[in-house]
């Protein structure tokens, strides 16, 4: 029902990496049954197990039962059990609650029916097991957990039919029918509510379209079903109105009105004392309103949330033009085109790679895959990849699947061509038609961060603290400007860019710092800090300011005019920012979203990786295998002032490390960040 996550006493536990994660999910799946050691390893790893795959199942059993505890799970002849109590799991209280729901239908009690089936359905975090969407073992119970979804869903819309709400359903529906247009309820339950709302012509033209698409797509008509309600709307059959309102009802609603009159009352009383407790120099307490996991729309005259989508696995990069929002999500390797009326997932792609960045040039989507050097070309109309090719200088692809390092590969698109950067000192230019790869200059230092505008391609490069100012015609550099620290300031190392506003924001990590260059001048015009408790991630210009997507959650704003800064939070973390004519676009994670690798690094004799429920998996070069660990135990948990610092100079540790190429002397090196932060 959404990633998998384990909450004690509001509390997420730590379930280790990919693998761990899988074998609680296979064994979830199958609970209150043995199930063998073979039967894991051919789940988890399919035909090619590792040779030591038996033991590595041991390890990931031992420290899921000390992330679990309580006994609940337990070894069994040659196999495990995990043993679950009614109610502890959210599908089982989706049962229950669709069960009751169901049974308030054939009861006649259409409103308590709709009630529980809303309670049962605000349990879905997303798509069911988001984080395993390409997993054989989760094929099938994706598609019987969906299909379970879909079915209370399009049984709480009949209860909503019965209730006369066909108004507010229409646009719902229209979502709904636009995501699965095979479902042929929901094609006629958007035709009854058309209907019923007095617009006939469009549930008759909504049937053509739905068997347009049926012919077209699997050669069918309409089911009977659905060709008898269109003859029921061509002759006005009487039955298609809603049920009469019972005297009871109207009853109720009377006493409802004389509640609101009184609530409204109570309301302006409390809105006259909230005030005064404002005028009176107040602080502003208001609780984060965007949930992890989850894309947002923030209003930017107010900072407050005007709409969220839930995403489902890991909502990371967010590009917003020409009227279409789009959105990656890390676990489930997907592009999504978000519907901006709804809003609501409108096309999902799978494009089976990482999606480090994206950008729109040509009317076409393109994304660099950094774990495979590739650029992918998808149409944004019909949803599907184009082509592939390939990208990049294989000495600076990733092993790391992730958001909590700084990636350099970065796309940008304009000045006639797409720009990527790839952590090299090579900027590569590929025709903005085909994807093809036509130039690549060499800017002497290694680039991590590209951008478009003010007539001129900007590259960044973090190990130098410089801006680059490309001529798009001739790839040569026509300015370079550093990026100096105040005495006051760590170094600064970009991390991202913007144009517009009039001017160029370079986004500094360490610094936690806004750089802004006069773009003719070529010059930093001002340095606009942070605070030393953020840690800033991405950065976006529009809607009449700069905007900076925070790792705590906040979203800050820097007016251009004044330069001065607010913050507002919002979510628990953060990923990305874009801004559009409808306001900022913000994806969120969870508080500690970005802070573990999808697979360790298998450590030498000499060293021996911490439990992985208190700490991260391994850094480590590509492909190494350290002899030594150095552990960080910092207060990473939390939200204070000293949980930011933490976070800081984690990033700071990895930066040294990783300039140094994890090796100190002849010894090669890793890194683990463990957490001592306890939230009881």
């Amino acid at each position: 029902m959404g990633p998998l996550e384990v909450v004690e006493d509001d509390r997420r536990l730590m379930l280790g990496g990919p693998k761990q994660r899988a074998v609680l999910a296979v064994l979830l799946l199958h609970r209150g049954e043995v199930v063998s050691t073979d039967r894991l390893i051919d789940e988890v790893w399919g035909e090619r197990p590792p040779a030591t795959a038996a033991k590595t199942v041991q390890v990931y059993v031992s420290n899921l039962r000390k992330a679990l505890g309580n006994g609940l799970l337990v070894t069994q002849g040659r196999g495990y059990l995990l043993r679950t109590s009614p109610g502890q799991l959210d599908l089982d209280r989706f049962d229950a609650l669709v069960a009751e729901a169901r049974q308030a239908l054939r009861d006649g009690k259409a409103e308590a029916g709709s009630d529980r089936f809303r309670q049962a359905l605000a349990l879905w975090r997303g798509r069911a097991l988001a984080d395993f969407a390409f997993e054989r073992f989760a094929q099938n119970a994706t598609a019987q957990l969906e299909e379970q979804r879909l079915a209370a869903l399009e049984d709480r819309i009949d209860a909503e039919l019965a209730l006369g709400k066909h108004a507010a359903l229409v646009a719902e529906l229209e979502s709904l029918v636009r995501e699965h247009p095979r479902r042929e309820r929901l094609q006629a339950q958007l035709m009854l509510a058309l209907y019923r709302s007095g617009r006939q012509a469009d549930a008759l033209e909504r049937y053509q379209t739905a068997r347009r698409a049926l012919i077209d797509q699997l050669g069918i008509e309409p089911g009977p079903a659905l060709g008898e309600l269109e003859r029921s709307i061509l002759t006005q059959d009487p039955s298609l109105q809603p049920p009469p309102r019972p005297t009871a009802l109207r009853r109720a609603a009377s006493r409802r009105r004389a509640s609101v009159l009184l609530l409204i009352g109570a309301a302006l009383l409390l809105i006259a004392a909230v005030s005064a407790a404002l005028l009176s120099g107040g602080d502003d307490t208001r609780a984060l309103s965007l949930q992890a996991n989850a894309l947002g729309l923030v209003d930017p005259a107010t900072g407050h949330l005007r709409a969220s989508v839930p995403i489902g696995g890991t909502p990371a990069r967010v590009h917003a033009s020409g009227g279409q929002v789009w959105v990656t999500n890390d676990d489930a390797r997907t592009v999504a085109l978000v519907d901006i009326r709804a809003p609501a997932i409108a096309r999902v792609v799978r494009i089976r790679a990482f999606p480090s960045d994206f950008a729109v040039g040509e009317g076409v989507l393109w994304v660099i895959d950094r774990l495979r050097g590739r650029l992918v070309k998808i149409s944004p109309d019909y949803g599907t990849v184009l082509g592939t090719s390939k990208t990049g200088s294989t000495a600076t692809l990733s092993t790391i699947d992730d958001r909590f390092d700084v990636d350099p590969w970065s796309i940008a698109a304009g000045a006639g061509g797409i720009w990527i950067t790839d952590g090299s000192s090579m900027l590569r230019r590929a025709e903005p038609t085909n994807g093809t790869m036509v130039r690549r200059y060499d800017m002497g230092v290694p680039l991590n961060g590209v951008a478009v505008g003010e007539d001129a391609v900007w590259a960044i490069s973090g190990s130098s603290a410089t801006v680059l100012r490309i001529d798009a015609r001739t790839g040569k550099v026509t300015a370079r400007i550093a990026i100096v620290a105040s005495k006051r300031t760590q170094a600064p190392y970009p991390i991202a860019l913007a144009v517009g506003l009039g001017s160029v924001w370079v986004l500094n990590a360490t610094a936690a710092s806004v750089t802004r260059i006069d773009p003719g001048q070529a010059g930093v015009t001002t340095t606009i800090p942070l605070g030393i408790e953020r840690v800033p991630r991405r950065i976006a210009a529009g809607a009449g300011a700069v905007w900076v997507a925070d790792a705590d959650g906040t979203l800050a704003r820097i007016d251009p005019t004044t330069n001065a800064l607010t913050t507002t939070p919002i979510a628990p973390s953060l990923y990305d920012v874009a801004v559009d004519a409808r306001g900022v676009w913000v994806t969120s994670g969870s508080a500690t979203a970005g802070g573990t690798l999808a697979a360790s690094t298998t450590v030498g004799a000499q060293a021996r990786a911490l439990p992985s429920s208190q700490c991260s998996p391994i850094y480590s070069a590509p492909g190494a295998r350290p002899g030594y660990l150095i552990v960080s135990d910092l207060p990473v948990g939390g939200r204070s002032i000293l949980h930011h610092s933490a976070a800081q100079l984690e990033r700071a540790i990895l930066f040294a490390l990783k300039a140094r190429g994890f090796r100190a002397g002849r010894f090669t090196i890793g890194y683990q960040a463990c957490d001592d932060y306890n939230v009881a």
